[in-house]
């Protein structure tokens, strides 16, 4: 793998925000409004690198991030941190630097710790240890979901992307 293409690094960002579902080539081009010609390039380049592995099911051909290779769980880990938190989120969420894991999705945290922790008040936090996340994953839960779809990691990627890879689908 010499170099990642835009539309290359937004199918990563996709697939690895939303791992719960299968996408295909039209599927994704769709969501990413973006030529299925050009996802499809971007998904072959993946796939021959081992970043992306494909299913066969039917007539479909589904899509998914390969998370035993070690380059595509660093490139999950890039697109997990991409677009972080205002500097002034960090800085109230500073006082919980022992947790495993933190997201933030506008006023609502995610936590990933073995340990209570104080939060701060303004914001509504849901706790779980890294094997709940990675149960409630497996169970499809929205609200967690959301989280990863749309939240903004301020730390702890790699323990995202080991209760992903948990919890993701399998074909």
């Amino acid at each position: 793998m010499q170099s990642i293409s835009n539309y290359e690094f937004q199918v990563l960002n996709f697939l690895v925000r939303n791992f719960s579902t299968r996408y295909t080539v039209r599927q994704i081009s769709l969501k990413l409004k973006a030529s299925p010609a050009g996802i499809h390039k971007g998904l072959k380049k993946l796939e021959e690198d081992d970043i992306l592995k494909s299913e066969k099911l039917g007539t479909g051909l589904f899509y998914y991030i390969n998370l035993d290779n070690q380059i595509a769980k660093h490139l999950a880990a890039i697109v997990l941190l991409m677009d972080g938190p205002e500097a002034t989120v960090v800085k109230k969420l500073e006082g919980i630097k022992e947790a495993r894991a933190v997201i933030v999705n506008k006023n609502n945290l995610l936590v990933v710790t073995h340990s209570p922790l104080r939060t701060p008040s303004e914001f509504s936090t849901t706790t779980l240890s890294e094997h709940e996340l990675a149960e409630r994953l497996k169970q499809r839960d929205k609200k967690i979901l959301e989280f990863l779809e749309h939240g903004k990691l301020i730390f702890g990627e790699n323990t995202i992307i080991a209760a992903i890879k948990e919890g993701m689908f399998r074909f």
